[in-house]
């Protein structure tokens, strides 16, 4: 996706989605929606603001991001078998993949909000319905091929309102207007990757699967174990 090729109209759906993504902040998004995107359609193109101009500037969090440091070493599933605790350990390495692949390397705290997101909203049953597709995704050779089977389980994850969960985790790193800026865009990102098809994404992102090592060594202990 071409970021400064975007229209006001394409922002103004960006905010939309970001709004669907946490209904939690969606008063205040929509409320400033056609603010934000030209503000960002600002910031994409290089366009000067005037001083004081910006209608995220002193806004912050409606809901802020937990303070989650205290349980980092706390598994996400106590009670889960071996299989289900691989299978939910790669879902995770596979969320923190797609803010990779869109370019933003997410801290531990982020990846810490991501599991306990998974743990209070997707139900321990419904990662067992990731393991054909894990499956699928450790067994598949070259680029093509596990980029393809990388999309099919990101398809998943959608479907359990996993990347909802994925977006909302980014406000750890992230003020307020970082974020709105971040989880805007990324929506976008990801739209324009499911319309996409699964082989254009396979084309774009392939050699990146192939190469992400601690998704695929998830991935194969889902083979071995369950």
């Amino acid at each position: 996706m071409d970021m400064q090729n975007l229209t006001l109209e394409d922002l103004e759906k960006g905010v939309d989605l970001l709004a669907e993504m946490d209904a939690d902040e969606a008063p205040q998004l929509l409320a400033l929606k056609s603010e934000i995107a030209k503000s960002l359609y600002a910031d994409l193109n290089g366009l000067m603001r005037a001083p004081g101009d910006d209608p995220l500037a002193g806004l912050s969090y409606l809901a802020p991001p937990q303070d989650l440091e205290a349980d980092f070493d706390e598994p996400l599933v106590l009670s889960a078998s071996r299989c289900t605790k691989a299978i939910i350990a790669t879902v995770v390495r596979a969320a923190m993949l797609i803010l990779d692949l869109y370019g933003l390397r997410a801290s531990l705290k982020t990846k810490k909000a991501i599991e306990s997101g998974m743990k209070s909203q997707v139900p321990e049953k419904a990662f067992n319905g990731f393991q054909t597709l894990i499956e699928k995704l450790s067994t598949a050779s070259g680029a093509k091929d596990k980029g393809l089977a990388f999309y099919n389980l990101m398809q998943g994850m959608d479907n359990l309102n996993i990347i909802k969960i994925v977006t909302k985790s980014a406000k750890q790193d992230m003020n307020f207007r970082e974020w709105v800026k971040f989880g805007l865009l990324f929506g976008l990102q990801v739209s324009a990757w499911f319309l996409s098809g699964g082989i254009a994404f396979a084309a774009q992102v392939g050699l990146t699967v192939v190469s992400a090592v601690e998704l695929g060594k998830s991935a194969n202990e889902v083979r071995t174990c369950c």
